[in-house]
């Protein structure tokens, strides 16, 4: 299944989010600000345009996401044990 890009204009950046969680507006918020301050969206990574792998803990889920600016896939979402 191909996931279609859902636009997602957050600090006055347009980003592209693929998932198929059914996200709330306040947990993308969290997971771009945690992206953000990992210097996720480094646009100077020698003009790679490979997709990076980060892992986010957010309250009580921990999230797999992939970033290659300006796309973010969140491929899994589990609660923490």
């Amino acid at each position: 299944m191909e996931l279609e890009p859902f636009p997602f204009h957050y600090r006055n950046k347009l980003f592209q989010l693929y998932t198929e969680y059914d996200l709330t507006v306040k947990e993308v918020r969290a997971l771009i600000d945690e992206l953000l301050e990992m210097d996720a969206f480094n646009m100077d990574r020698n003009g790679e345009e490979e997709w990076i792998p980060y892992q986010i803990e957010y309250k009580d889920h921990f999230y797999e996401v992939w970033v290659s600016f300006p796309g973010i896939v969140i491929s899994k979402k589990r609660p923490i044990e």
